[in-house]
């Protein structure tokens, strides 16, 4: 299936620089905090980790989508997640912590959190944490995305068995997931152009290009059986666009000169 002529929004943007930054500090105070007498035993079991584990990273500002200033702690703890990941393994999720109030859910939010992995070691962890850093990167685009964008009141809680689908298509993480998925495709797409140049025998912007792309994406893999088939449309326009805003660049950073 090509995606190439799908237009449509483009994810809400956010500071990856920023993000990078806030990503590099969290795997350099990150030993700190892993020090235990036992490394070997997964998080949630080692002598002196307790339920309250965790530690401050500073605050984070943007502004949303509005224009109105966000600013809030953000906070690392840890979970468990209970069966192995093969798409995040070291990071058990994200979450942006707000507060809602009046009939039309205006609110607040005031706390960014990023959660460990408390099933895995902490001797994993330490030994794997460019991939960690990998990781926190993708969960804060992700949860960064929710900051910026507009607040919605909670709905009443729903069964379980459909509780995954529905939150998946929730339009907000819709616009989440996009932005991660974006950041994938983008990065596969620059792999290629760096590696073989734009031109008639290198990259081209087509649709085979994108579906290559979008099969590299971790995020994609993970949440494509999940979404209706207009959360499905929505999101591949989006990462679609996102391509078609970087493709002059590249194009200008990777042309092949014969070409």
């Amino acid at each position: 299936m090509s995606y190439y002529r799908v237009l449509g929004a483009r994810p809400i943007p956010v500071n990856k620089a920023e993000l990078a930054k806030l990503a590099d500090q969290f795997v350099k105070v990150l030993p700190k905090y892993l020090k235990f007498r036992d490394m070997s035993q997964p998080l949630w079991s080692t002598r002196g980790y307790t339920a309250s584990w965790g530690f401050d990273l500073g605050k984070y500002e943007t502004k949303d989508v509005m224009g109105n200033l966000v600013r809030v702690p953000v906070k690392v703890t840890a979970k468990t997640v209970g069966e192995w990941n093969p798409t995040r393994n070291w990071i058990a999720g994200g979450v942006v912590r707000s507060q809602h109030h009046g009939p039309r859910g205006h609110g607040i939010k005031f706390e960014l959190g990023l959660k460990l992995n408390a099933d895995r070691t902490p001797e994993e962890i330490l030994s794997h944490l460019p991939s960690v850093k990998k990781e926190v990167f993708s969960v804060l685009i992700h949860e960064v995305t929710h900051l910026r964008d507009v607040l919605h009141v909670e709905g009443p809680k729903e069964d379980p068995q459909e509780k995954a689908q529905s939150y998946h298509n929730k339009p907000s993480e819709v616009r989440a997931f996009m932005q991660q998925a974006a950041h994938e495709v983008l990065d596969f797409v620059e792999k290629e152009a760096q590696s073989f140049g734009i031109g008639p025998w290198g990259a081209q912007l087509n649709g085979k290009l994108l579906d290559r792309a979008l099969s590299a994406s971790l995020t994609w893999s993970r949440i494509q059986e999940f979404l209706t088939p207009t959360s499905r449309k929505t999101l591949l326009r989006g990462v679609t666009r996102a391509v078609q805003d970087e493709w002059p660049r590249l194009y200008q950073k990777y042309k092949d000169d014969d070409f």
